[in-house]
């Protein structure tokens, strides 16, 4: 196959960052274009990402959502891909209210200037993981897969011990085949998070994870007894800080109505060659 230049914009989201394309006109083979995605996200002979985000048409909203990450694998759905690609979907003429899809999901965005709000269709239940040991753990699916374990601040200054554990949990058995995104979190108290996430298809932490986000403040929501009803944590990111809303049923244990709020940036744009 030939040589094809495609147009591409880099964004990032709280420093998560992706590579999106607008594919409306089905630029490219997708067995092809996936195959190229491990090239383009790597940080010295690509563009660099954490992954890529195809905008592609849609009937049943402003358009659909492709994420695919850094390995090339399928990811799900992406929090901070969602907020940048909506404010990518603005320079195209859509509108600053808008939605699109994900598999079979309907979101809902919001773009105010540089700060975009999603509003996601799922619902989520806090779930204990029953683990080997002393660690207790939380399988949280915010649109994808996650899993929680609280951390001392120690713990997460060290990058080194966090790849190793990251590495460890996200191939466990216990999450097998899909494998999961593990999220380490200290509670700072006063609906505050710090949080530090390894990303699958990545494989390695990032400065950032909206659905790693939504699923830590779930999670710490739950711990403390599930109070208030209607709550709204802030979550501190290497790259920024994510503002995570939800409502909660107490009898079903069910959260719902869940926002992720945050920064979105375009940072450059040009052609590639694949």
């Amino acid at each position: 196959m030939t040589s094809q230049r495609i147009h591409f914009t880099k964004m990032h989201g709280a420093g998560n960052d992706f590579i999106v394309i607008d594919n409306r006109k089905n630029l490219t083979d997708p067995d092809f274009f996936a195959k190229q995605i491990p090239l383009l996200c790597h940080r010295r002979y690509g563009i660099g990402a954490d992954g890529v985000l195809l905008l592609e048409a849609e009937t049943g909203a402003s358009y659909r959502m492709v994420y695919k990450n850094a390995d090339g694998s399928d990811a799900g759905m992406c929090g901070n891909g969602g907020r940048c690609i909506a404010l990518f979907a603005t320079t195209l003429g859509f509108s600053c209210g808008h939605t699109f899809t994900v598999g079979n999901s309907v979101y809902r965005a919001v773009v105010e200037s540089h700060t975009v709000a999603l509003h996601f269709p799922v619902e989520s239940i806090v779930r204990s993981v029953d683990w080997p040991t002393d660690q207790k753990i939380y399988q949280v699916h915010t649109g994808t897969e996650h899993i929680v374990l609280e951390a001392g601040s120690d713990l997460l200054e060290s990058d080194a011990e966090l790849v190793i554990r990251g590495q460890k949990l996200r191939h466990a058995r216990a999450f097998s085949p899909a494998g999961t995104n593990v999220n380490f979190m200290t509670i700072k108290g006063d609906k505050r998070i710090r949080l530090r996430t390894y990303e699958r298809g990545v494989e390695n932490l990032t400065l950032a994870c909206g659905t790693g986000s939504i699923a830590s403040a779930l999670t710490a929501h739950s711990l403390s007894g599930g109070s208030p009803d209607q709550a709204q944590y802030t979550v501190e990111c290497d790259g920024g800080e994510l503002e995570i809303g939800f409502n909660y049923d107490r009898e079903s244990r069910i959260y719902s109505q869940i926002t992720l709020k945050g920064p979105a940036k375009i940072v450059f744009e040009g052609f590639i060659d694949i």
